[in-house]
């Protein structure tokens, strides 16, 4: 499942660099698993296996693994699923949180003053305008939730929101955190 995890996670942040309009929301579901409304629920040991610091990587504090823990009980305990302990749940939720700061370098341009150029004309212009590098980064969040069957140990419903962590995000995490997971299991199961 870790080698499974990798791969999702590489993929998926490279969708994310993709796309500009928003967050990624990626649900898959065991074909054969069902999870029904009214059935108890818990939490599974936190995992800690995102960006690995090579890729860029660096681990949520605990402090917002607590407002990812609150946020998915408040969606999950208002949509019938009541929480109980890991010895009487029917399925455990795990979830998976990563965040890297990915930094990419823009061409140089060399478009004229006005952006108007005529083929062979560089007389009206002079030389073409050069541009250096530019330089951008971002901070890049993922968040996978697994529910995952008690007696067979199968991911029976896995959720995955990627994207770029705006910077009122950064400074005010939990309006965000609480939105992306509402976003995120709002279709669940």
């Amino acid at each position: 499942m870790r080698h499974h995890l990798a791969s999702v996670l590489v993929a998926t942040a490279a969708l994310a660099a993709t796309v500009a309009c928003g967050p990624t929301v990626s649900i898959q579901r065991a074909p054969d698993v069902r999870i029904t409304a009214g059935q108890r629920w818990a939490f599974g040991p936190i995992d800690r296996d995102g960006f690995t610091a090579a890729e860029g990587g660096r681990i949520a504090p605990d402090s917002a693994i607590a407002i990812i823990r609150d946020a998915v009980e408040a969606e999950l305990t208002a949509q019938g699923f009541p929480r109980t302990t890991p010895e009487s749940a029917q399925f455990l939720v795990h979830f998976h949180v990563a965040q890297q700061r990915v930094v990419d370098t823009l061409p140089t341009r060399d478009d004229p003053p006005g952006g108007v150029r005529t083929p062979g004309s560089w007389g009206v212009y002079g030389s073409p305008e050069e541009l250096a590098d530019r330089v951008v980064s971002w901070e890049e969040g993922m968040l996978i939730v697994d529910a995952v069957t008690v007696d067979r140990g199968i991911v029976a419903w896995r959720g995955l929101i990627a994207g770029e962590i705006p910077e009122r995000a950064s400074m005010r995490p939990a309006p965000a955190v609480r939105e992306a997971v509402k976003r995120l299991l709002r279709q669940f199961p």
